[in-house]
């Protein structure tokens, strides 16, 4: 099991948060709760241009946009 490095921005100390938390972290100096931590995946161009996610999502907005 992984851990991110988190700041908190009301004390800036860093902690280490484990990745499959109870989503509730909080610091370990101050103990205010800490920000949540978001996972973003980063995919070419070229994959999101020729990827079956992007023909399903121009379908889905047809749809909805009458």
């Amino acid at each position: 099991m992984g851990s991110d490095k988190v700041k908190c921005p009301h004390c800036g100390k860093v902690n280490k948060v484990p990745a499959a938390g109870d989503g509730k972290p909080r610091c370990g100096n101050c103990h205010e709760p800490l920000p949540r931590i978001a996972r973003i995946a980063r995919i070419g161009p070229s994959a999101v241009r020729s990827g079956p996610q992007l023909a399903q999502l121009e379908d889905h907005w047809r749809a909805i946009s009458g």
